[in-house]
């Protein structure tokens, strides 16, 4: 295995721990070291497909494992978040609904031999997710400070209700769902093909 597969399943293995240490537990050390855990996991994003494409490295398998554990990271972290109270419920399955038909389509054409790169807007959307991201977790880290003084009361209370956070979501749903129709209407061949492949198999079972 490559080195840049081997960021990509490390990634992989990160994300649980990043799960578990965000939703078990109420002690703050615990969304401490899940930062971290995301700004590691987030580190071999940005690195594992710079090495693969400098010393020539890039692989069928990386081209798809790469963006899947993208989303696999990105849709954990925004159900934790949910969990936690930060993000609407219909944001975060409108996101997940999106990522599965991508990851669909995408698995459809390397089984057909013919991998589906990722998108310069998708790029720009899963960094503009992983930003916010960050930022929900900073935040989350200074109201629930085990090192100093956390948000007052009255400044979290501003914050929730200025709507910023739902603002901020609310761009990425639709930049989210926007990528999502580039890659059907781009790839509508494999979408018509898998399309009638599934209702030959339901004619058939």
């Amino acid at each position: 295995m490559t080195l840049p597969n081997q960021l990509t399943v490390f990634r992989l293995v990160l994300t649980p721990l990043f799960f578990i240490l965000m939703v078990v537990g109420d002690s703050p050390y615990n969304t401490f070291a899940a930062t971290i855990i995301f700004i590691i996991a987030s580190m071999t994003d940005a690195y594992d497909g710079f090495i693969a494409r400098k010393y020539g490295t890039v692989t069928r398998w990386g081209t798809f494992l790469d963006p899947l554990a993208d989303k696999i990271l990105i849709s954990t972290a925004f159900i934790a978040l949910m969990i936690k109270g930060y993000l609407s419920t219909w944001m975060i399955l409108t996101v997940l609904i999106r990522d599965a038909i991508v990851t669909l389509i995408r698995a459809y054409g390397l089984w057909k031999n013919k991998p589906i790169k990722t998108e310069i807007f998708a790029k720009w959307k899963t960094s503009l997710q992983i930003l916010l991201i960050g930022l929900l977790l900073l935040y989350d880290n200074m109201v629930t400070n085990p090192f100093g003084k956390t948000l007052s009361l009255e400044l979290q209370e501003i914050i929730r209700q200025s709507g910023v956070i739902d603002a901020a979501m609310l761009v990425i749903v639709i930049m989210t769902v926007y990528t999502g129709f580039r890659y059907i209407i781009g790839n509508r061949k494999f979408v018509k093909q898998m399309a009638l492949g599934i209702y030959r198999t339901i004619l058939n079972s």
